[in-house]
């Protein structure tokens, strides 16, 4: 629990100098100074500085799990499918196009990271579609898994494209516009919620 908290200390001290100072702008020293920690001390817990964005991304991603499940197991599978994925915007929205950059270009040197990151969303993802398949809900009949990928492909894609372009786009309503051309969500509200086809023209990368 010690180290948890002394890690969660370095994390949160992290993204609020990032915020104020600029990802670039932010040292190691400068990240230590504050906790009046030193450098051996940080990479005992963090052993980067680009870690501290990936711990974060993956701590919120990881809390948005919980409710995603709840969802589905009250037979909502839309409902959860919307909120696993608005949890993951409002991550990255409040970091905003710089510090979720960098956190990709690190995500990106890192595949066992990227892996840990993706398993658990791709796990809940196949049981959302099987049950919006099950409904017939969705006219794409695809292996669950494959779109479950290709789900979490185009969302790192939009994401990637979004922070890119500086937050020029909307990427919720662009995302659920080609998600609902992916699955082939049928017209009509859904049991639980109504999908938004978004812009008429959305923005893509």
């Amino acid at each position: 629990m010690k180290a948890e908290k002394k890690r969660q200390d370095i994390i949160d001290a992290g993204m609020k100098l990032f915020r104020k100072n600029g990802f670039e702008e932010v040292s190691v020293d400068d990240i230590c100074d504050s906790l009046d920690i030193s450098k051996p001390t940080m990479y005992k817990y963090v052993p980067k500085k680009e870690m501290i964005l990936a711990y974060y991304y993956k701590q919120q991603s990881v809390d948005s799990l919980p409710s995603t499940y709840e969802l589905l197991n009250q037979n909502k599978p839309a409902a959860a499918l919307h909120n696993l994925f608005n949890r993951l915007h409002e991550t990255i929205y409040t970091m905003g196009p710089e510090l979720f950059a960098a956190y990709r270009a690190y995500a990106l040197t890192d595949h066992n990271y990227l892996a840990s990151y993706s398993r658990p969303q791709v796990e809940v993802l196949e049981r959302i579609l099987e049950e919006l398949e099950a409904q017939d809900f969705i006219t794409a009949r695809a292996a669950p898994h494959k779109l479950a990928v290709m789900l979490m492909d185009l969302n790192e894609g939009l994401s990637i494209s979004w922070a890119s372009r500086k937050g020029d786009f909307d990427l919720g309503k662009t995302f659920q516009y080609y998600t609902r051309i992916m699955l082939g969500v049928k017209k009509g509200p859904d049991k639980d919620v109504e999908f938004e086809i978004g812009q008429d023209n959305p923005i893509g990368p």
